[in-house]
């Protein structure tokens, strides 16, 4: 949950915030999070397929009808907590990491050395991101 919501949120629910004022502050999130949701699917598309962002997306419609029909503050309140949850499960969809191949069975190459020197020649144009994104770095590490 992001600190606005949940900002919102507490205050809402303690009663600080007046009444009045939550389905404005509700709907300038909303806002924000269907333009998250815009902005992810031109961004990666075969995110945009899946059941995990479908269900954020329509979170955030269930959010903004709630808004429009004038609900109670208690159901709106947890009507973005669901859009919250969804983006969280989202975001681990989003933001999964690369897959390395190095093209050699198992997770790592082991080279073995008469001296001191040797030349290795390492290519990981097997590895992959989620969604066809692209690598834009890779690392290796030498270990003595």
């Amino acid at each position: 949950m992001c600190a606005a919501t949940l900002t919102v949120e507490l205050l809402a629910r303690m009663e600080t915030l007046p009444l009045e004022r939550v389905p404005s502050m509700l709907e300038a999130i909303a806002a924000v999070e269907q333009d998250v949701g815009s902005e992810i699917g031109v961004a990666h598309p075969a995110v945009a397929t899946t059941p995990e962002f479908r269900a954020y997306d329509g979170a955030v419609n269930a959010l903004q009808v709630a808004l429009q029909q004038g609900r109670e503050r208690d159901e709106l309140l947890n009507a973005q907590e669901r859009v919250s949850e969804a983006a969280r499960v989202l975001s681990t969809l989003v933001l999964e990491p690369p897959v390395a191949d190095s093209g050699v069975a198992g997770s790592s190459v082991t080279v073995t050395t008469e001296g001191d020197r040797a030349t290795v020649t390492l290519d990981a144009s097997g590895s992959a991101a989620y969604g066809e994104r692209d690598i834009v770095g890779y690392r290796w590490d030498k270990r003595l």
